[in-house]
């Protein structure tokens, strides 16, 4: 399902957008109603104004069948880069 992260540094709300909500066709609501996640928080995480923190990293990470720590290994290498 998703990409290797390796040798990617976007921001973690640009993959969340391209590899998982675009490729389905999944909406912030839809996402956000899945995973009680709030939704203006889910677009503030795609506009790339905030960094998505360990608990919705945690819950996108379930929610889509990801290994705990994929968004915060996103984050990380998108903070060493």
């Amino acid at each position: 399902m998703a990409k290797s992260i390796d040798k990617h540094r976007e921001h973690s709300g640009t993959i969340l957008k391209d590899r998982f909500l675009d490729p389905f066709r999944l909406t912030t609501q839809s996402v956000s109603m899945a995973t009680s996640i709030n939704e203006v928080l889910l677009n503030q995480i795609i506009e790339g104004t905030i960094e998505i923190d360990p608990d919705t990293g945690l819950k996108l990470a379930n929610y889509f069948g990801l290994s705990d720590d994929y968004f915060f290994r996103i984050k990380r290498i998108h903070d060493l880069s």
